[in-house]
């Protein structure tokens, strides 16, 4: 699995703190597709995952969508001092994808 994005959203005004990601995590269906991981939740809680057919276009314009929407991207290796136990969290959601 390679973690293409990882995002962080925090406003206070709304109460969000959430991290949304997506991970290529291999072929897809098709020839031109890949499945990409994606997974979402807030900080301190259990992450939901979903896995997804698609190619990098799109893959590419839900990291923008998500861009707009507030999240600031943030490396891979400094993850775990933003959501707690982060790094476990996502080798579960690696094990767990279906």
């Amino acid at each position: 699995m390679e973690i293409k994005f990882i995002g962080w959203c925090r406003n206070e005004r709304q109460n969000n703190d959430k991290v949304w990601g997506i991970a290529l995590y291999g072929r897809g269906e098709t020839d031109w597709t890949k499945s990409y991981a994606t997974f979402w939740g807030r900080r301190g809680k259990k992450l939901q995952k979903k896995l997804v057919d698609m190619d990098s276009y799109d893959a590419e314009k839900l990291i923008a969508s998500k861009r707009k929407k507030g999240y600031v991207e943030f490396p891979a290796d400094e993850a775990d001092e933003i959501y707690d136990n982060f790094s476990k969290d996502i080798f579960m959601v690696a094990l767990s994808v279906k």
